[in-house]
């Protein structure tokens, strides 16, 4: 293997791809079609199972996508739409933020026990919004002063 080659895994088989340097003109599009279609064919041959599912989810994306071109009166279609939206957001994330995470970081901060908690709440309220958790939370209720309670 040269220093120019990169290995791809398969996760299913541990087989392993060698992606080579690009032939001479290749643009990169074409060198990624190259490497995406031995990687189809192998799925499709060795993994038929698995094949299956990329086959209905690829439907699934292009329902989706085109369900977007349209603006529904239907709740309940909206709701649908909303849901299948999330499907695909929370499949494409690459990093997941838990709350003890979130608590963790939190406590490093060594904030005063009155404000640990809040701080905590908002943080977890931002990332649930970032990561399409729940939709935002109401404006924090506030005092006569302007102090959020």
């Amino acid at each position: 293997m040269s220093a120019l080659s990169y290995l791809t895994k398969c996760g299913f088989c541990a087989q392993t791809f060698t992606q080579g340097p690009p032939l001479i003109g290749e643009e990169a599009p074409a060198r990624a079609q190259r490497m995406i279609n031995g990687l189809l064919k192998h799925l499709k041959t060795l993994h038929p199972e698995e094949w299956q599912k990329v086959e209905a989810q690829g439907k699934a994306a292009s329902a989706f996508r085109a369900i977007c071109n349209f603006d529904f009166q239907d709740p309940w279609m909206q709701n649908f739409r909303d849901q299948m939206r999330h499907v695909f957001f929370v499949s494409l994330q690459r990093f997941q933020i838990d709350d003890a995470h979130i608590a963790k970081m939190v406590a490093k901060l060594e904030l005063p026990p009155e404000y640990e908690e809040r701080v905590i709440n908002s943080h977890q309220a931002l990332r649930n919004v970032l990561q399409e958790i729940a939709p935002p939370a109401a404006e924090p209720a506030q005092d006569s002063a302007g102090a959020v309670q």
